[in-house]
């Protein structure tokens, strides 16, 4: 949403018919209108600051593919990724554009693209430059797509209350429906011959999968479509492919599935081939006399079609590869020029050499991040964690660019870091059924582009350590146990532990002020320890909220985001009587209240930022309120919605967010 000082009457007087429609048998009905939605301009907050998408970086959650004439043109959750592929060993990106939403499915023809899963509607994309992709259009009027397919002029969209949609984009800025056709079940696929489309039907209500059937329908008339016939299957129908009078159909346990269409109203079963792809979808691509099949788990069948009636099973490559997630659905495979493109449901590219259809060879594999969890900001640099991966720095000091300068790699999960001057640290977590193994990584910052490994410390808790933070000469530590350890780490090179502070809760959230320590404790609330003396710090008062998960000082002012409570804002100058001074509540339609959920919080100047979602919601937001009245804090600005994250950092007016599939740049504005 965005927010501007603009104050438009005549869409408030529109918003008065809705409330007053008696008003028009009234002779003054205009002038009154006006009057009513001038004073409730006057007595609502006008919004003037604005929450705006910059940029992302760290693309790391690709859906799907496809690849010709030199590039690949790929669907992260993000939008659309193009990379030269002119080497096959070395991929490279070139150009990308944002789109927000979840994006799952490409299609491509010509000069333009389309995605499948964006928040807006359907995009049509210009990629006639591969550095640098331009959105042309944006068609809203349509709800959530949930496949997309491209054939010449027309873009055929399937939503996900199961209608076909078929788009004319000649004219590529102004898209124009020539069709909406709905069908029971969930449409999976699209092909399309002459005036004849061919709908893969999944009639699983919720997926899809579980089971389908083929409907050939005649387009030639769009105000009039006419169903010609249904072919049921005895799997799962779901990608589809048309070569000559031939239709080849993936059928999920089934296998593959080649009909005779040379009779559209009577589709034959002609030939079949064993090669389950599993209880769900894999990906069908036929490349000269070759029918290429992903498995959901990973690897692939090659298939010789030369005779349809008599297809023939030439490879069954089950273990050539392995995506870095064992997890079904989502396997795509995209053929250009002998060379195979697969992505799984994660980060990775798999390339394989295709000359030899009976023995294909992997070339190489393309994907670096894989799930972007934490972020913080200092000397002009970001550094991001990457749970699986370690540390990733980034230089921002050059405008409008974010560049990776080094990683700092771990064998394992990152479950929490700080940074403070030229010492980092990071926990590594080894899970083991409910025990954890926990391990303090030291890395010298000195030289940002060569981080270097200093030591390891062991800590003897078996649950999860999950923050960290550094005061002076000393760390300290919380995770899902009550308390807090304290390390004095004077010597980098041999931290040592000197005491455990035991709370009564789990300490969610760590800020260090003026020798005192400020701890979110879960159902406990805020806590206030003195630590003049760090191995004996002393607890000087506490604010019970219902689910404390961060905490930030500013003043005689503490701030405390809280799963339940909201925004809770209290007076801290007499930490042995802490004292309410406002507590943000919104309302739900019904006008009950219903709070604001915030995982984190973070105040520059007199603008405080927060992370977090409307009850009942899973998405999130980031929220910008003006706290100069601490008594009234107002929200000013939004952005959203964002899928999963929960941590950020600020700097000089740029939002960072790790939203696990990439990392959001934001910018602030008055």
């Amino acid at each position: 949403m965005e927010y501007s000082c603009q104050i438009n009457v005549d869409m408030v007087v529109d918003m008065k018919d809705k409330i007053y429609p008696k008003l028009e048998a009234w002779g003054k009905m205009k002038l009154l209108q006006k009057i009513i939605g001038l004073f409730l301009l006057l007595v609502s907050p006008l919004y003037a600051d604005q929450i705006n998408f910059v940029g992302s970086a760290l693309w790391n959650n690709i859906r799907d593919l496809e690849a010709r004439g030199g590039h690949i043109y790929c669907a992260y959750v993000e939008g659309l990724q193009i990379m030269n592929c002119e080497n096959p060993e070395s991929l490279k990106p070139e150009g990308n554009i944002f789109i927000k939403g979840w994006c799952n499915e490409i299609a491509i023809s010509g000069k333009y693209a389309t995605l499948a899963g964006c928040d807006q509607g359907l995009p049509v994309i210009n990629i006639s430059s591969p550095e640098n992709p331009r959105l042309i259009s944006m068609y809203t009027a349509i709800g959530k797509i949930s496949s997309v397919n491209y054939f010449d002029d027309r873009i055929y969209a399937s939503d996900s209350l199961g209608a076909l949609h078929i788009f004319d984009v000649k004219d590529a800025e102004h898209p124009q429906e020539l069709l909406k056709y709905p069908v029971e079940g969930k449409i999976l696929d699209v092909a399309v011959r002459n005036n004849i489309a061919f709908l893969t039907i999944g009639i699983d209500e919720f997926t899809g999968y579980g089971g389908g059937y083929l409907r050939v329908l005649d387009i030639s008339d769009f105000k009039n479509p006419k169903p010609l016939g249904d072919y049921y299957t005895k799997g799962c129908a779901s990608d589809i492919e048309i070569k000559g009078d031939y239709a080849y159909l993936l059928d999920g346990s089934n296998g593959l599935q080649i009909l005779d269409i040379s009779n559209f109203l009577n589709p034959v079963l002609v030939g079949q081939a064993s090669c389950s792809t599993g209880d769900y979808e894999g990906c069908l691509q036929i490349s000269g006399n070759y029918a290429y099949i992903s498995r959901s788990y990973g690897g692939f069948f090659c298939v010789d079609i030369s005779n349809p009636a008599q297809p023939v099973v030439a490879a069954d490559s089950a273990n050539i590869y392995t995506p870095p997630y064992r997890q079904p659905r989502n396997m795509r495979m995209s053929i250009d020029r002998n060379i195979a493109y697969v992505t799984g449901q994660k980060p990775q590219i798999t390339v394989l050499n295709l000359s030899n259809p009976g023995k294909p060879e992997i070339l190489g594999t393309y994907g670096v991040y894989e799930k972007i969890s934490d972020v913080l900001v200092d000397r002009q640099h970001v550094f991001v964690i990457d749970e699986k991966l370690g540390l990733v720095i980034m230089d921002i000091s050059k405008s409008g660019k974010i560049e990776v300068i080094s990683q700092y790699p771990v064998n394992g999960e990152v479950s929490g870091f700080t940074v403070s001057g030229n010492l980092a640290i990071m926990i590594l977590n080894e899970q083991s059924g409910w025990k954890s193994k926990n391990t303090a990584i030291f890395i010298d910052l000195a030289d940002l582009k060569n981080p270097k490994h200093i030591c390891n410390f062991d800590f003897e808790t078996d649950r999860e350590i999950e923050n960290v933070r550094i005061f002076q000469n000393y760390a300290f530590f919380a995770g899902r146990f009550p308390g807090i350890i304290i390390l004095d780490i004077s010597k980098p090179d041999n931290p040592v532990q000197i005491s455990y502070l035991p709370t009564t809760e789990f300490v969610n959230g760590i800020q260090i002020f003026a020798e005192r320590m400020y701890l979110a404790c879960n159902f406990a609330g805020m806590q206030i320890y003195d630590f003049k003396e760090p191995a004996k710090p002393v607890l000087m008062g506490s604010y019970d909220t219902q689910y404390a998960n961060a905490v930030v000082i500013s003043g005689n002012y503490g701030f405390i985001a809280d799963g339940v409570d909201g925004l809770v804002i209290v007076d801290i100058s007499q930490p042995d009587d802490i004292r309410q001074i406002s507590n943000y509540i919104i309302k739900d339609e019904e006008g009950k209240k219903a709070s604001l959920q915030f995982d984190d919080v973070i105040i520059a100047d007199n603008t405080l930022f927060l992370c977090g979602n409307s009850a009942g919601e899973f998405r999130k937001k980031i929220f910008a309120f003006n706290i100069s009245d601490k008594s009234n804090p107002v929200i000013t600005a939004e952005y959203g919605p964002i899928e999963f994250g929960e941590k950020f950092a600020f700097w000089n007016n740029l939002i960072f967010v790790p939203d696990w599939n990439f990392l959001l740049v934001l910018n602030f504005s008055r």
